[in-house]
């Protein structure tokens, strides 16, 4: 998950806000479909150490990529910028 421990746990491109609890509303949706949510970047697989590489889906922008600024880069499903 986009929780496991590494240097960069809290940076901003490791977080996403999802509403609800880890049992309610869309994150407990991304923790009860862990695959689902691997395919959108909502989950980060343990061995990614640098999420600001991870496409994630954003159903009004399509894909991006965030960065540890804040903000984020349109891509397509690959990760290559648009």
């Amino acid at each position: 998950m986009r929780s496991h421990p590494f240097p960069g746990l809290h940076s901003p491109a490791n977080l996403i806000h999802l509403c609800g609890s880890g049992t309610t509303g869309c994150h407990g949706w991304v923790h009860n479909h862990p695959k689902t949510a691997m395919e959108y970047g909502w989950i980060v697989s343990m061995g990614e150490d640098h999420p600001e590489t991870v496409p994630v889906w954003d159903a009004h922008r399509g894909w991006l990529l965030l960065d540890n600024q804040g903000g984020y880069t349109l891509c397509d499903r690959d990760g290559n910028p648009r």
